[in-house]
């Protein structure tokens, strides 16, 4: 999806319109910003929190490009309050298993803006996308809290794959 960012507000790269696919789309988007240049996919970044556990299914998207682009993946692992030690453990195995030549980063999040420490060291990195699974929230959530996927398709100024669990 070609976004245009929206206008009139300060510097948002993904629109509204954008945001609300997120947020409701059951399958895997590929979200591009407005004067994203074209570059082959060499460094590919994405986020772990933990919360869920990730299956063949969830990371297919990702898995089949990285394969058509023999891209490089560095797993983020982001720890916060949220991070559940157990489903750690399990998707620590699960991701060593099905991406072995993945490189893993350790980026603690408390008490700091998850964008900006993201996106600082994709760019301090050159990253060329970022891929993360989107977390299922009700209507009810939506309206009252904004969430990480959000924040990044706000601020965020290069490719970014929302991948979703197909069994959520």
């Amino acid at each position: 999806m070609g976004t245009k960012g929206a206008s009139g507000l300060q510097k948002v790269l993904f629109g509204s319109n954008t945001v609300r696919v997120i947020n409701r789309c059951t399958t895997p988007l590929l979200a591009i910003p407005s004067g994203c240049k074209y570059q082959k996919l060499k460094k590919i970044a994405f986020t772990a929190n933990h919360i869920e556990l990730y299956t063949t299914k969830t990371l297919a998207t990702l898995s089949n490009i990285l394969k058509s682009y023999q891209a490089k993946l560095t797993i983020l692992h982001l720890a916060d309050s949220n991070t559940i030690a157990h489903k750690r453990a399990d998707n620590m195995t699960f991701l060593e298993t099905h991406f072995p030549d993945a490189a893993h980063e350790y980026i603690d999040v408390v008490d700091k803006d998850i964008v900006d420490t993201i996106s600082t060291y994709m760019k301090d990195q050159n990253f060329n996308m970022l891929a993360m699974v989107k977390k299922p929230h009700s209507f009810l959530e939506r309206l009252v809290h904004s969430y990480t996927e959000e924040k990044i398709a706000y601020g965020f100024d290069l490719p970014f794959l929302v991948l979703t669990n197909p069994e959520s």
